[in-house]
């Protein structure tokens, strides 16, 4: 017994070790690909950016399953443990990971190329772990947007805006900024110009789900 209880506390101390190391080295994993000083200005990009409107972010949050609200480790955490359940009742991913998504690519530097093959896994979710620290899910977003390619070639929600309705995104009516939204989802799928009716059904359930979560 006594072996046994030793061996399990070995095998528990092992165990224990490998997780902090795992822990440690999926965190500091973006080393292997940029700088400090360039994720430090990028989060300075990202903070100095425009606010989006109040009901934007409102639009925003209850189309994508209150992201602005937690960051991706509890992302990930609660769609572990909601497999079984639908798509819609689980968390969607947090700006700070689309925007890492995003970003990460761009920012990637000539660095050891052996690290970054055994890094690559990791690369995403540990510059959303750095950016979470250096900025929030709304200074995220207004980044995400502001810099979103939409179709056409019309780059963040601004010029997007103008394009299909001829309106700054702060003249946008409620219909006109649930579009933006939605197409935020996917902008060659839900397009104005080709697929007026789908963005106009879609916006009109995002605009009645708002309404409701509000009234309760």
């Amino acid at each position: 017994m006594k072996l046994v209880f030793k061996i399990s506390v070995s095998v528990l101390i092992v165990l224990t070790l490998v997780l902090i190391y795992s822990y440690f080295h999926v965190k500091s994993s973006w080393k292997s690909f940029t700088s400090e000083r360039t994720i430090l200005d990028l989060s300075e990009t990202i903070k100095k950016e425009k606010p989006l409107p109040v009901y934007f972010y409102e639009l925003y949050s209850v189309d994508n399953s209150i992201s602005l609200n937690n960051n991706h480790k509890k992302y990930l955490l609660k769609n572990l443990f909601e497999l079984n359940k639908s798509f819609e009742s689980q968390f969607s991913t947090p700006p700070s990971q689309n925007v890492a998504k995003y970003v990460g690519v761009r920012i990637r530097e000539n660095r050891d190329r052996k690290k970054q093959r055994r890094d690559y896994l990791f690369y995403e979710f540990s510059l959303t772990w750095k950016l979470e620290g250096l900025t929030n899910q709304y200074e995220c977003l207004n980044w995400l947007a502001r810099n979103y390619e939409f179709v056409y070639d019309n780059k963040g929600v601004e010029d997007a805006s103008l394009y299909f309705y001829q309106k700054t995104l702060e003249e946008l009516d409620t219909l006109e900024m649930a579009s933006m939204v939605i197409m935020m989802r996917n902008p060659s799928l839900f397009n104005p110009v080709r697929r007026d009716e789908l963005v106009k059904t879609e916006s009109l359930k995002l605009i009645d789900k708002l309404e409701r979560i509000k009234e309760q």
